[in-house]
C-alpha cells in the first residue's frame, strides 16, 4: 500500500510539473541541436527551486541519437586570457539518454569549426530523475578566442530543467574540467578499424549552427 501511495504521489507530481511548463524559448536564448524539432523549450515556475526556470522536454519522436539544446552565444572580448566558469542548477525527470550544461570556446571561424575549448558534461552526465543540484564547467579562454557558446542540453527522451545559470571569471586555483584541445586525441587509436564507437560515447561537439 505504501508503494502504491508513493507511485500515485510521483505521478501527480510529475503531471503537475509538466502542466506548468509554458512553451516558448526564453528571451535571449534559442533552441537548436541535431534535431530541435524533436524537443520543446519553455519556462516553468512550479518546477523551479527559486522563481522561474527554463526547461527542455522531448517530443514523442526524440530518439537516443538526437539531442536538443537551449543556448546562447556571446563575444569573447571580456574573457580573453581568463578562466571562465559556467555554473547552474539542473533537475531531471525520466531522462533516458543524458543531459548537462555545456560550454564551448570558439576561435575565428571561416568555413571550418575552430573550437578552442569544450565541455558538455558527457563524462559526468545527468541521468534518470534527479532533484535540483548545482553543476559547473570551467574552461580557459585563449587570447585568440572570438566567441563563447553555452547552454544546457538533453540527449534522447526526458525533461531537463535549468535555473540560476551564471557565467563568471575564476582564478587559476580552480581546476578546469576539460582539456584545451577536445577534438584532438593525444595518441592514434583504432588503427585496425576493429573497434566500433557506442552511440552513448559519441561526443556532441558540433551542436550548433555556425
Amino acid at each position: 500500500m505504501r508503494i502504491l501511495h508513493g507511485l500515485i504521489f510521483f505521478l501527480l507530481f510529475s503531471a503537475a510539473a509538466h502542466a506548468a511548463i509554458v512553451e516558448g524559448v526564453p528571451k535571449g536564448w534559442y533552441l537548436t541541436g541535431s534535431s530541435p524539432a524533436s524537443y520543446v523549450a519553455g519556462t516553468d515556475t512550479a518546477g523551479s527551486a527559486g522563481g522561474k526556470c527554463a526547461v527542455i522536454q522531448s517530443r514523442s519522436e526524440a530518439t537516443d541519437d538526437k539531442f536538443g539544446t537551449i543556448m546562447q552565444t556571446i563575444a569573447a572580448d571580456a574573457y580573453r586570457g581568463k578562466r571562465l566558469r559556467l555554473s547552474g542548477m539542473l533537475r531531471s525527470v525520466d531522462v533516458k539518454g543524458w543531459g548537462g550544461l555545456w560550454l564551448r570556446i570558439d576561435g575565428q571561424t571561416s568555413n571550418k569549426p575552430n573550437i578552442l575549448g569544450f565541455d558538455n558534461m558527457q563524462s559526468r552526465p545527468v541521468l534518470g530523475s534527479t532533484q535540483w543540484r548545482r553543476y559547473e564547467i570551467v574552461l580557459d579562454v585563449p587570447q585568440e578566442a572570438a566567441g563563447i557558446a553555452f547552454g544546457f542540453l538533453l540527449s534522447g527522451k526526458g525533461t531537463l530543467w535549468a535555473e540560476s545559470l551564471k557565467l563568471d571569471e575564476v582564478d587559476k586555483s580552480v581546476p578546469t574540467t576539460a582539456g584545451p584541445s577536445p577534438l584532438l586525441p593525444k595518441t592514434p587509436v583504432n588503427l585496425d578499424f576493429q573497434s566500433a564507437r557506442p552511440r552513448s560515447q559519441q561526443t556532441l561537439v558540433a551542436m550548433v549552427d555556425r
